[in-house]
């Protein structure tokens, strides 16, 4: 029997599923070759002995007589499919069955990786309608079951490590900066174009729990810190604006902390960042122990003290409608307000419009502190004073003879500011509820200009005039008009008198 080896169309069986198994090739035949490569041996020519089987495909001329006939090999003419002559010159090829199992089984390692195997047909699936779609799942916290099996509860957010996070509420006419929470507002002017230059919204700050009273702790070269880190400095982690409507509802969450409903009200001073300003408003609420919601209005402020004057009085309007509109509507019961060097002035600026508006709805603050203030002593006297001294149950100023800020200040302007203390100390003895409070004695900082934040003898004292103690009550001195610090040292921990 003639042996034919018809390798050319072996991919095309298996690419139908058609055709059956048969031996393996004989030791003449090899793999990996397709039919345009293929070249039958001529008859005549014979391979040298001890020479192997080349690795290309080759076809042999019929065995001779005698021999022993050829394996069976495996017919290739799938069903109703006209059978191939790869050669073109052998004719038709003969159909064989498979003799035995074994040869069967050799069939694949001839085949090797001549042939993929045919894929597995994968059912289709109809996609419904999008109308008939399966609504998409919330984005919200993971979500984990009770021990007792009841319902599903968020998770609980990651716990703070090694420092507190305080929430301070803001508002603010800055314009924004960058998107870090350092830069997010800079020194510029807000907006003209917007109905209201105002922007509302709160911000985290941390507390380290080392953290010392009076102070803000910030990264120093000194002690190799290069940058900022929550559980070693006071910290601001996040802005985030808000509306009117979620302003408020966080206000409110916050009062609600307290028992009398009481909000602080901050209004920083001259050449203060936002950052700085918001840090300021943590620290004195985590120093103080305050209760209630602490509340930030931060205008722009630059290091230009005639360009800062002018933000001073571009402010006014923002800062009345922020008392008018969002304090005073926010639920509160008590309000404090409490303002620093020239923050001063924009506050009592604001109060007394207020005062003499017909419009505005006569609202009486609790406290009203004004720490260091930069304004000019005789305007404040003779101009401001008699219209807001009804606003709040007391007014305390706190003044300085060691505040070297507002002697330059005094040299710039020619007059006396109100802060000032010693002989150019202002006095209201036709006010009682007006308390002058001379803490020359207790100054503590570089400039003696921020010790309303940076001593805990004032922040002591502070506490106790937002509890409603009076001044001799906390342990000052009275003096003819005024009331005096003590030279020694208390604590925050210790409680007023």
């Amino acid at each position: 029997m003639d042996r034919r080896l018809l390798l050319g169309v072996v991919p095309l069986i298996f690419l139908t599923g058609c055709g059956q198994m048969a031996a393996p090739p004989s030791s003449e035949t090899a793999s990996n070759s397709g039919a345009a490569d293929f070249e039958p041996v001529p008859a005549d020519e014979t391979r040298p002995s001890g020479e192997t089987e080349p690795a290309d495909l080759e076809a042999t001329d019929p065995e001779p007589a005698g021999t022993e006939p050829p394996d069976p090999v495996l017919t290739l003419a799938p069903p109703d499919m006209p059978e191939v002559d790869p050669v073109g010159e052998l004719g038709p090829m003969s159909e064989h069955q498979i003799p035995d199992r074994s040869a069967a089984d050799e069939l694949p390692q001839m085949i090797g990786e001549l042939v993929p195997v045919p894929p597995v047909p994968v059912p289709s699936v109809p996609v419904p309608p999008i109308s008939e779609r399966p609504a998409p799942l919330p984005l919200t916290a993971p979500q984990t079951r009770s021990p007792a099996g009841g319902a599903a509860s968020p998770s609980p957010p990651p716990i703070d490590k090694g420092f507190t996070r305080v929430r301070v509420f803001y508002g603010t006419d800055r314009r924004r900066g960058d998107t870090t929470p350092n830069e997010f507002y800079n020194d510029q002017r807000g907006s003209e174009e917007a109905a209201s230059a105002l922007e509302l919204g709160h911000c985290d700050v941390s507390i380290p729990y080392k953290h010392a009273p009076g102070e803000i702790e910030r990264p120093s070269v000194w002690r190799f810190e290069f940058r900022e880190l929550p559980a070693k400095h006071v910290m601001l982690l996040d802005v985030q604006p808000l509306d009117h409507a979620r302003w408020q509802t966080g206000v409110r969450e916050q009062l609600n902390e307290s028992a009398d409903r009481v909000a602080m009200v901050f209004v920083h001073g001259f050449n203060v960042d936002f950052a700085s300003a918001a840090r300021r408003t943590a620290q004195m609420k985590y120093d103080l122990g305050f209760p209630g919601a602490a509340i930030l209005y931060s205008w722009p402020a630059p290091n230009n003290y005639v360009e800062c004057e002018g933000n001073a009085t571009w402010t006014l309007p923002h800062l009345m409608e922020f008392l008018t509109e969002h304090v005073q509507k926010s639920g509160a019961q008590s309000i404090h307000l409490i303002a620093h060097s020239m923050g001063t002035r924009v506050l009592t600026t604001a109060l007394k419009e207020l005062a003499a508006s017909p419009a505005a709805a006569h609202v009486r603050y609790n406290q009203i502190i004004l720490a260091a203030p930069d304004i000019d002593a005789a305007v404040f006297k003779r101009q401001i004073a008699p219209q807001i001294v009804t606003a709040a149950d007391r007014i305390s100023i706190y003044s300085s003879s060691k505040d070297w800020a507002l002697v330059a200040s005094k040299k710039v302007h020619r007059y006396t500011r109100l802060g000032e203390a010693g002989e150019s100390l202002t006095t209201f003895p036709e006010w009682p509820q007006i308390e002058v409070l001379d803490a020359s004695t207790v100054d503590e900082s570089l400039l003696g200009h921020s010790y309303y934040g940076d001593s805990p003898t004032i922040l002591r004292d502070v506490r106790g005039v937002l509890e409603g103690i009076g001044a001799a009550a906390r342990g000052l001195r009275a003096q003819t008009n005024y009331y005096l610090f003590s030279s020694k040292r208390t604590l925050l921990s210790d409680r007023p008198r």
